[in-house]
């Protein structure tokens, strides 16, 4: 079943891409100095003089709202920021002011459409699509949500002899409010957490600051290959979990990668080793000692933190962050050398 024909995933796609609009913003000052009181017997109950209002230019400052709602939803306010507001009123030499909002808005129209025309085109069934949302967001201001994929499952031998079963999945967000970056990743996770899975593959993800116009055909591009390279990261976990690794191996690709990155003290990484090796023999006891339970590990924190509890999640900012580290350590080349010794 195509994408476009499934209609789970098409109510999911209209609901996230309502329209939206700007508003100027105004602003109320005072050019002299006179008590509450007054003000509220000059002016009636609501104490602004009329003839006090500034409207604050578009390029400096305003606020974002859904129209579909009544009355309008707002969803945020953007501004020029403090760096750009510093050159209030300066000229460039080209003629452009420097104190213009950098924020360019990428409607969620735009992103799900590109996601879908994709999915399509790349003939990915989603039949049995499992749709998870992470982010409970009344206003709609910002997005985090996994399609995921029973029907491609991917059973991995684990040294251990064990059986660690993945499942194919897509995970796409964004936000009007800036609490979150635009971001479209595919790659498997684990059935047993829905939370697991990051890609180290540089094609396996796409993530764009909203600074920028997106580019869509870029987008699609790397969403086609991603889910075409499927079968070749199952390959690659199916390596890693077969390569068993002693204990001094593991600790020492975790200390040239996730702790060297998480401290730059020394006794800091010594620690971090510590905790991460605790968290990585967890791992050990369901697939084994190899590098795909290492693996396992780093994707586990890079969703959960420091922390054995499933419970606990991070922020979208916090999971950019330790998602990066989980690309640097796969892509080392203590991980490459111990996994070709």
């Amino acid at each position: 079943m195509r994408a476009s024909n499934n209609d789970r995933i098409m109510s999911f796609v209209n609901k996230m891409s309502f329209p939206t609009d700007y508003v100027p913003l105004t602003s109320h000052f005072e050019r002299d100095y006179i008590s509450r009181k007054a003000r509220h017997t000059k002016y009636g109950n609501t104490g602004v003089d009329p003839d006090k209002i500034e409207e604050i230019p578009m390029e400096q400052a305003k606020a974002l709202y859904r129209t579909d709602t009544e009355p309008w939803t707002r969803l945020d306010i953007h501004t020029a920021g403090k760096a750009k507001r510093k050159y209030m009123n300066q000229q460039t030499l080209d003629g452009v002011a420097k104190d213009e909002i950098t924020y360019q808005l990428v409607h969620n129209s735009t992103l799900l459409s590109t996601i879908i025309r994709s999915l399509d085109e790349a003939n990915l069934d989603t039949r049995d699509v499992k749709i998870q949302n992470y982010i409970k967001d009344k206003t709609g201001a910002s997005f985090w949500t996994s399609l995921s994929f029973p029907q491609y499952r991917v059973d991995i031998p684990t040294s251990n002899g064990k059986i660690r079963s993945q499942n194919a999945r897509v995970d796409i967000r964004n936000s009007y409010d800036r609490t979150q970056r635009l971001m479209y990743d595919c790659g498997f996770y684990d059935a047993l957490c829905l939370n697991g899975q990051v890609n180290g593959k540089i094609f396996m993800f796409y993530v764009h600051k909203h600074t920028a116009g997106l580019n869509v055909i870029e987008l699609q591009r790397r969403i086609y290959k991603s889910i075409k390279s499927l079968p070749q990261i199952a390959d690659e976990y199916k390596k890693w979990a077969l390569k068993e690794i002693a204990d001094g191996q593991a600790k020492n690709i975790i200390r040239k990668t996730l702790a060297e990155k998480m401290s730059k003290t020394v006794d800091g990484i010594n620690g971090k080793v510590d905790e991460l090796f605790e968290l990585y023999q967890n791992e050990t006891q369901v697939t084994g000692a190899n590098l795909f339970s290492l693996y396992q590990m780093a994707t586990w924190v890079s969703t959960h933190g420091m922390t054995d509890n499933r419970h606990m999640t991070l922020s979208a900012n916090q999971t950019d962050k330790y998602r990066g580290y989980v690309i640097y350590m796969i892509h080392h080349p203590v991980w490459r050398d111990t996994l070709n010794s």
